[in-house]
């Protein structure tokens, strides 16, 4: 997940609206929004590589969503001894899957301020997939869901055991309580943060930053909010598909997708709401209408070059309070 927007107690009839884009590589094995069988009443994505999600919920009111932090692995590399050209960044990512193994070499070679780029890659098509030394940030929404933990003691749990993850922001808690945690670097002083009522924005930096896509994303909200008293899915959809340059400068499909891949933090900040590539890009939008007892959650799935791959709706009764 890259990119998410909160509305906390702004909605007359949701006191909790979550607008969330996952991008990733086409090509890593993924399984769309359903009900996990037998799994604390979980309904998720699940990311068949490694086990984890980017976005859930559960029956007992739980959410929980991720986004990489792409600041903080950009001086974790530069500390370890990495040297990361701002021109061209390479990526070799090894994976293997039931299907067999497959390799992926990417180049993303970023050319003028004005958002010039060329990615260049070549990939097996039974998966794309990063195998880490450390355990998928994906797993940190999953261990929220399953587990019997508190809010306040799985806010405990991230500050002794964040720094075994790769840099993270994990959004956690129930409507109401919400917590965002910004994880994964060598920082004793991290905490979860609560959300306030208003408007958030989480990204690949520390939440509601004045990037400009965040900000970009938080006004068009504000404006689905007040304009669209029901607060219909699709048009949230709509919103979520912004391809705009953040910064009004380049082509958005085009620069987007480079410096997507690409990773740097002004990339970061000045990527599109939505990314569109034929490799890399938004692979779904959800979204999270929370009524008192009951959550409506929708996504919708995109594939390469941005094609809709389907919609669905679940709604979920909340039996039980986190």
């Amino acid at each position: 997940m890259c990119i998410l927007f909160i509305a906390v107690e702004r909605h007359r009839r949701y006191p909790l609206v979550i607008a969330a884009n996952r991008d990733e590589y086409h090509a890593r094995p993924s399984a769309p929004l359903h009900r996990w069988a037998g799994d604390a009443g979980i309904l998720a994505g699940r990311d068949e590589l490694a086990g984890g999600t980017w976005f859930g919920v559960n029956a007992r009111g739980r959410i929980a969503a991720v986004t990489n932090r792409r600041a903080a692995e950009s001086g974790r590399r530069a500390a370890a001894g990495q040297t990361m050209n701002a021109a061209t960044v390479a990526a070799t990512v090894d994976a293997k899957s039931a299907a067999g193994d497959a390799t992926v070499t990417a180049t993303v070679n970023a050319g003028s301020a004005a958002g010039d780029a060329t990615v260049a890659a070549t990939e097996n098509a039974a998966t794309v997939a990063a195998t880490e030394s450390t355990p998928s940030r994906g797993a940190l929404p999953a261990r929220f869901l399953r587990g019997a933990d508190s809010i306040a003691e799985f806010g405990e749990f991230l500050r002794a055991a964040h720094r075994d993850f790769r840099p993270f922001n994990l959004l956690y808690g129930e409507p109401g309580r919400l917590h965002c945690f910004a994880g994964g670097e060598a920082n004793s002083g991290a905490r979860p943060r609560l959300l306030g009522r208003g408007f958030h924005s989480i990204s690949n930096g520390a939440m509601d930053d004045p990037w400009p896509k965040m900000a970009r994303g938080v006004e068009l909200l504000k404006a689905q909010i007040a304009g669209d008293r029901d607060l219909c899915a699709d048009n949230l959809a709509r919103m979520m598909k912004d391809e705009a340059p953040a910064d009004g400068a380049g082509d958005g499909a085009a620069a987007s997708t480079a410096t997507a891949a690409a990773g740097t933090v002004d990339d970061a900040r000045r990527a599109s709401i939505f990314i569109t590539g034929a490799r890399y890009g938004s692979r779904a939008t959800t979204l999270l209408f929370a009524a008192p007892g009951r959550f409506e959650v929708y996504e919708y799935a995109y594939a390469a070059r941005g094609v809709a791959a389907g919609r669905r709706h679940v709604a979920l009764t909340v039996t039980d309070a986190a």
